[in-house]
Order: structure tokens, then sequence, then C-alpha cells
């Protein structure tokens, strides 16, 4: 299953670079409690070109006993 959505989030990052977008916002979500790599990341803002140390939401550690349900929200410049 982790595999299953690390490709989706791989396949995501790459549609937001292709229409322009640098970076996203990391949204924690976990239904066992948040894991530390997402109360660590969560809310903040990471280039697509640079992850943080972790690697990407969904893409890199996390201590999840199943599989990581963050999301990286693409920051569309200009709305809030």
């Amino acid at each position: 299953m982790r595999q299953h959505f690390a490709a989706i989030a791989v396949f995501n990052r790459a549609r937001a670079t292709a229409n322009g977008l640098d970076g996203y916002r990391w949204l924690a979500v976990d239904v066992h409690g948040c894991c530390k790599t997402a109360a660590r990341n969560g809310g903040k803002v990471f280039a697509y070109d640079t992850p943080p140390p972790e690697g990407h939401p969904a893409e890199g550690r996390c201590e999840s006993p199943d599989w990581c349900r963050c999301i990286a929200q693409p920051v569309v410049p200009g709305f809030g």
C-alpha cells in the first residue's frame, strides 16, 4: 500500500511542476495520530526541487504503522 500511495505522490509532484508550481504546503494527516515527521513538517512550505531531509509527503520516511497519509498541497501564487 505504501508503494501505491508513493507512486500517486510522485505523479502529483510531476504534474504540479509541469504546471509551473514551485512548492507545496505539507498537510499532516494520520488516522493513528501524528507521526514525528508529520508533526515536524505539518503546515510548512517546501520547494518541489528541495525536499525536507525526510523526503516529500508519502515518498519519504514516515513512522505511521501502515502508510503515509500526508498530502503535498500545491502552493498557487496569488492564492492564500
